[in-house]
């Protein structure tokens, strides 16, 4: 990515759209659609579906009153996510990564462009793996914790946002067991959300230890053993999509496509690694049923207030007492799961 000297936010909202991002697989499988809204409260509706069927009348009778269908609405406000990068003279009077060590045709100010640029790819791939990690949260427990920082880096605030107390369901026998109804087991998650939402899932996300599992099954040996049948039921072609996503197979009697994906991220309370996936959880679902809402952001910008409805909202400051210049990116955004039946949550190995 090439240098760029650009100060004003809507220049800079310009090329944040142009910033390659890391990977966001969960994001682009369960919430493809984006809104974007002045508001900074949402009004959420989620629906519990059902097939109800419209009554018969009699000759001569008027169409009949009926209840609506129960949901429940509401009201949550996004969190916040921001974060910033500062360049003071020192840190452009010294080389920089990627510059010869040595010999640098490179002058300060060379520097200080090419920090803005490196700094702002960094910033979005920061707000893009928080989005992903809000995504796999909802995914995988029905909730999403919020822990609101000040700006000395204490916890001020939390709070979790809760779509489902019940969200996770944990198998009869554990899969670790090679005995284990594994077939049986994702079929009635796929039979449950057909009967509730009315579609049809069609795809599967495993954990780390659940490829293990399905090929150390004695259910899935039998089937393998006649290969006429194995074909029909279900076929297994690991590869990889992407390093964190490998593509697993086909259960080809169910509809689903199955995934392994092992991405990871660093915990900003402990500093330790952990995966988007419990190793030992498969989400079960139908692609697209969520969506992401992006609330209004306010600015201040010379000394009046702005604000803005972007997914990314960057912005540049400086001051010249303290001889620094300042890049920041804000976010205020929320996945959201209309339809909560739309995904199933397995915990195979409690």
């Amino acid at each position: 990515m090439n240098p760029f000297a650009f100060t004003e936010t809507m220049d800079l909202l310009r090329v944040v759209e142009q910033v390659q991002t890391p990977t966001t697989f969960l994001s682009d499988i369960f919430f493809k659609d984006k809104e974007s809204t002045l508001q900074d409260v949402f009004s959420v509706e989620i629906v519990k579906k059902n097939r109800r069927l419209a009554p018969m009348l009699v000759r001569g009778a008027r169409a009949l009153g009926v209840s609506r269908e129960k949901s429940t609405v509401k009201l949550w406000r996004p969190p916040l996510i921001g974060a910033r990068r500062t360049i003071g003279l020192e840190d452009i009077s010294r080389r920089i990564i990627g510059e010869m060590p040595v010999v640098s045709t490179l002058t300060p100010a060379d520097r200080a462009l090419q920090m803005q640029s490196d700094d702002l790819r960094d910033l979005l791939n920061m707000l893009v793996n928080r989005r992903e990690q809000m995504s796999a949260s909802l995914l995988t427990t029905g909730t999403i914790p919020i822990r609101g920082f000040a700006d000395d880096g204490t916890v001020a605030e939390e709070e979790t946002i809760v779509f489902d107390d019940d969200w996770v369901v944990s198998v009869e026998t554990p899969w670790s067991n090679e005995a284990a109804t594994i077939y049986d087991d994702i079929k009635a998650a796929v039979n449950f959300i057909a009967e509730e939402t009315g579609t049809l899932p069609d795809i599967a996300i495993c954990g780390r230890n659940i490829e293990g599992y399905l090929l150390k099954n004695t259910q899935f040996k039998e089937w393998a053993k006649n290969f006429r049948e194995s074909l029909t039921m279900i076929s297994l072609q690991p590869k990889f999509q992407s390093p964190n996503a490998r593509r697993l197979g086909l259960i080809n009697s169910l509809g689903l496509e199955v995934y392994s994906y092992l991405g990871t991220y660093t915990d900003e309370t402990t500093g330790t690694t952990k995966r988007y996936i419990p190793d030992d959880m498969i989400l079960i679902g139908t692609s697209g049923s969520g969506k992401y809402l992006s609330g209004r952001v306010d600015l201040m910008k010379g000394g009046q207030f702005f604000s803005y409805a972007s997914e990314n909202v960057p912005m540049y400051s400086y001051s010249e007492d303290n001889q620094t210049t300042s890049l920041s990116l804000f976010s205020r955004c929320l996945p959201i799961m209309p339809v909560i039946e739309s995904v199933r949550a397995l915990e195979v190995v409690s």
